[in-house]
């Protein structure tokens, strides 16, 4: 059994039935680094779907629908699930139960949102950051994330990414 996996389903868990948007958009960091550093982008799942989620909560056009009620109950539902699979030993059938709550939350991202991007789209991106702040090439967290290498860069661009995490030099680098 995965205690970190499991961990993790359980915060998603919490966080979403609570509606805590602050602790869905945070939930990546940690999770990222060990999808990298255990070469396991199915992991990420887990980070797109919270930070999906949470960007939905924020948008009273769609939470205030039948449609995202429903979508919410069958999120929590696939995370039940997700977690009894990862308690049986089962972690290959979690990842693709998480594979298929991306797929459905990009599909009802299309349907109802209003913008040229789905927020799913932006969640990967968002995942892929978190990797690359972990140490990964920028190709290497996009590919990781299947993201555009250019839009991961102009994300990455636009954030305070480089405050946040202290680097060397890339001159120190090459000494070393």
């Amino acid at each position: 059994m995965d205690e970190f996996l499991l961990a993790e389903l359980r915060k998603l868990k919490k966080a979403c039935a609570r509606r805590d948007i602050a602790a869905l958009k945070d939930f990546g960091e940690e999770v990222a680094e060990k999808a990298f550093i255990d070469d396991n982008p199915q992991l990420l799942n887990v980070v797109v779907v919270a930070y999906a989620v949470a960007k939905f909560l924020e948008k009273p056009y769609i939470v205030n629908t039948p449609a995202w009620a429903k979508t919410l109950k069958e999120l929590q539902e696939h995370v039940d699930e997700c977690i009894r699979s990862v308690k049986d030993g089962e972690e290959e059938e979690c990842f693709e139960l998480l594979g298929g709550m991306v797929g459905h939350l990009e599909k009802f991202s299309s349907q109802a949102s209003r913008f040229r991007s789905t927020v799913v789209e932006k969640a990967k991106i968002k995942a892929a950051t978190q990797v690359y702040a972990h140490g990964a090439s920028l190709s290497t967290a996009a590919a990781f994330a299947k993201v555009e290498k250019e839009d991961l860069a102009a994300y990455i661009g636009a954030t305070k990414l480089p405050e946040k995490y202290e680097t060397i030099s890339v001159k120190e680098r090459l000494k070393a």
